[in-house]
Parts: structure tokens; sequence; C-alpha cells
């Protein structure tokens, strides 16, 4: 219904059609894996061509984005084949067969990245929304924000990814609106080291939130939403549902404040242990600056939170409670510096999947990253990404790191 409304609507009267084009070229170090010949750090080279066209009219609007990318793993380096097993010898028929033996050195991968967006919305009138994402293709953990899992070592993994997600916005006043939706995502490893790392997912999400602007000052906002997961290849479920209010003032002109409250409630079960059950209290809040200073743009957000939370690497449900900022400069909207980072912990004890012990951990994230835009032409950037994942009991800790410099070539055009 979605669909065939934006359809319709773009279809009739008079269409204004857009289109962009853009290539980012990008050369990287970054931590070395068990794939790379080199232990301490290994490079990459890519080329990401990407395309995007849309088309409005009448209150419907359809956009396509394709974006692949061409990668080559330590250009540098002639291919060899290793055998992990016994470093310096050659490997066997029966290895070679198995895939034990990995490839290294200098190894080309295709990665390919689809986003379909409709709309359909009229003054007055509920909005429709579609948004469907599909990724395949090979992922570097070292620059993923959940680093949760110990298996992290690898580095890069192969999968595949789809996303759906619809909804309906109502605007039950003029300034009161309820914004109803629900999902789907379906993802796995490709290989057999990846599926060790990312199991098979099919899982199923709604929510509804509905928002009132009290004043000129103050927003109100109650969610409700729950999100279940199927791990078939682990014989294992894991299902979170929530309630929440937030409340947003705005104390002076830079500066606004969000704080919120939930209860939750984390449910998992297992095929080889009893289902378990357990009520989740949480909340956040966060300080939201935003100092606008003629040619200069200063951001600055700092906050916490703590919820229930669904981990697609452990494949498990537990209580996560997070620290997090955010800080950004930009002048004459051409120059920028930006920099985030977040310190996270799990709250309640996770059954790691591997092993089938029960666990507590914490991750790190920073990313510092600082660029210059020539408008409707090119852009570079130079950016720095660090995470860390550590097993509280065994101290076991997971380090991963990159540092990057791209430039982008685009243009756009209007029909």
């Amino acid at each position: 219904m979605i669909a065939l409304a934006a359809v319709v609507a773009v279809l009739t009267g008079d269409v204004r059609l857009e289109g962009q084009a853009s290539a980012r070229l990008e050369t990287r170090a970054r931590t070395s894996t068990g794939n790379d010949l080199t232990s301490t750090a290994a490079g990459d080279a890519e080329v990401t061509p990407t395309l995007s066209g849309s088309i409005e009219n009448l209150g419907g609007r359809i956009q396509l984005i394709y974006s692949p990318t061409f990668r080559v793993r330590e250009p540098y380096y002639d291919p060899r084949v290793i055998n992990p097993s016994a470093p310096g010898m050659a490997c066997d028929k029966e290895q070679i067969e198995s895939g034990a033996c990995i490839t290294a050195g200098r190894r080309p991968e295709f990665n390919q990245r689809q986003t379909l967006d409709m709309q359909w919305s009229r003054e007055g009138k509920p909005r429709l929304y579609l948004l469907e994402n599909f990724y395949y293709g090979r992922t570097d953990l070292a620059v993923q924000r959940s680093t949760t899992a110990a298996t992290f070592r690898l580095g890069q993994i192969s999968e595949a990814t789809i996303d759906v997600n619809g909804g309906i916005v109502f605007p039950l006043g003029r300034l009161v609106s309820l914004d109803t939706s629900a999902g789907f995502n379906y993802s796995a490893g490709l290989d057999r080291d990846s599926i060790r790392v990312l199991p098979s997912q099919r899982a199923w999400r709604t929510r509804a939130k509905l928002d009132a602007q009290l004043s000129t000052l103050d927003v109100l906002s109650g969610v409700v939403d729950a999100q279940y997961s199927a791990f078939p290849g682990l014989q294992s479920e894991s299902t979170i549902a929530a309630a929440a209010v937030r409340w947003r003032r705005q104390l002076v002109r830079p500066t606004a404040v969000e704080v919120g409250a939930l209860m939750g409630v984390v449910y998992g079960r297992w095929v080889d242990r009893p289902e378990s059950i357990s009520p989740t209290p949480g909340g956040d809040a966060t300080l939201i600056n935003r100092f606008d200073l003629g040619q200069h743009l200063i951001t600055f957000d700092f906050g916490l939170r703590v919820a229930p939370s669904i981990d697609r690497f452990v494949a498990a449900a537990y209580s996560r409670g997070e620290v997090f900022t955010n800080l950004g400069w930009v002048f004459r909207e051409r120059w920028s510096v930006a920099g985030r980072a977040g310190v996270a912990r799990s709250l309640t004890a996770v059954r790691l999947r591997a092993e089938g012990t029960e666990e507590q951990f914490f991750t790190t994230f920073a990313e510092v990253r600082a660029g210059y835009t020539a408008p409707r032409y090119w852009r570079v950037d130079l950016s720095g990404i660090n995470s860390t994942f550590v097993l509280i009991g065994s101290q076991n800790v997971v380090n991963n790191w990159i540092v990057s410099l791209s430039l982008t070539l685009h243009a756009e055009g209007q029909i």
C-alpha cells in the first residue's frame, strides 16, 4: 500500500527528477587480522562509486541509492596461500578442500550496498514511509561501534543483510503526532569463519512513538517498542520490550536537555538451558549544545543511557549501560573537525555463545575526523577509529583500530 501510493503520486502530473553521482577513493591502515601477512598492521585501498536517483511529485517521493565498493587488501604484497596450523609449510590437499588454508597478501573484494526510500504525504494527512536496505560483501569489524565478541580478532567477515521498515505518521493535532512502524531484518555470515562470528538472525520489531509539543520550550514523547530475534543455527531466541517516556527542554537558545525513563523486559531461550525472563529498568539523559558563532558552528553532546539491548554478535539480550559524547566544529561550512567517544558495559551477566559461559564485559569506542568540503565538487577526509572489547572476568582484551584518508568527487543535477 505504501509503495503503491508513492508510485501513483510520482507518475501523475509534473514529475521532478534528481540525480547524484559520486566516487570515494580511500586508502587506510588498520588492525592486522588472521588473513594478513603482517602481525602489526595492514593496509587497504578502495574505490566506492555511488549512484542516487529520486522522483518526487504530489507528495510522493521515491529515492534509490546503489553503492558498490571495489577493495584491494594488502595491495603491496603478492598473493600467497598460508597454512595457519603450520606456518611456513605448504597446505595439503585435505586442508585446501576443507578451506583450512587462507589466501593472504593482495586480494580483491567486491561489496554492494543498496537503499530504497519511499514516502507519501499530504498536508494534514497521514505520512506513509518505507525504507529498505541491502548489503552483501565483506565487513571490517574494526570500524563497528558494537565491539562485543572476543572472536573480533578475525577482523573481516563476509555477510549478507536485508532490513525493511515501514510505518505511518498520524497528525493527531497541530502539536501532536503518532509514529507507528514495523520492521524485519535478516543477516548471516557467508562462510565458515564468518558464521562463527555472525550466525544467521531473523529479527522482527515494532514501535509506536507519540510526540506532543507542550510549549515553545518543551516536548514530551512516549515510546513503546519490542524486538524479537531468532538465531536458528544456535537454536536460541531473544526478546526485548520496553515502554519509555522522554522530555526535552530548551534551557537557553544553544542548550537543551533530554531526560527519559523506561521499564523493559528481557527474555532469553537456549536449547541447552532453561528460559529466562527479567525486568529491566532504565533511562537516559543527554545535554545538547549548538553554538552558532557566525562563521563557526560548534556542537557538543554528552549523555548516558541504560536500556535493554539485543547484541547481534553475542546473540543474546541483556541490560546495557553507556556513557557517550560528541564534539564538532564547522568553519564557513567547509572546514570541519569532529570527534565522538563512548564507553559501554553489560549490567547483567551475558551468555557468550562460543563458550556457553556467562560473562560481563565492557567496550570503548573513539573516532576523530577532519575534513574539507568544496561545495558541489569534492571532499577530503582524514579519520581515525579505535575500539576495545574487554571480558571482565578473564581480562581478555580485543583492540581494533583504523586510520584512513579519502577523497570524494561528486556531482548532482535536476531534470
